[in-house]
């Protein structure tokens, strides 16, 4: 999520501190519950990675701000995704 703030504070935008924790909080409580990516990938479904991850990534690059933990995210979906024979 910082990563993702950095990224649209370069491009002038501002995410509320709030919003960043109430979207933690949700994904902290769901326990047992199963991301939709997750579902996908087992489910042999093509990954929804370039409009969740690989924008932002891209987006980083444009504005010349790092996105370490996303290039290590997306390269892991990325070869998930390969290793069972997914288009991506």
């Amino acid at each position: 999520m910082g990563e993702c703030r950095r990224v649209a504070q370069a491009l002038q935008i501002e995410i509320p501190e709030s919003m960043i924790a109430r979207r933690l909080n949700v994904a902290g409580s769901a326990a047992g519950h199963k991301m939709s990516m997750l579902q996908d990938l087992e489910r042999g479904r093509s990954l929804e990675l370039d409009a969740l991850v690989a924008a932002v990534q891209e987006l980083g690059k444009l504005t010349a701000t790092p996105t370490p933990a996303l290039d290590i995210l997306l390269a892991l979906a990325q070869e998930c995704g390969r290793q069972a024979s997914l288009s991506l």
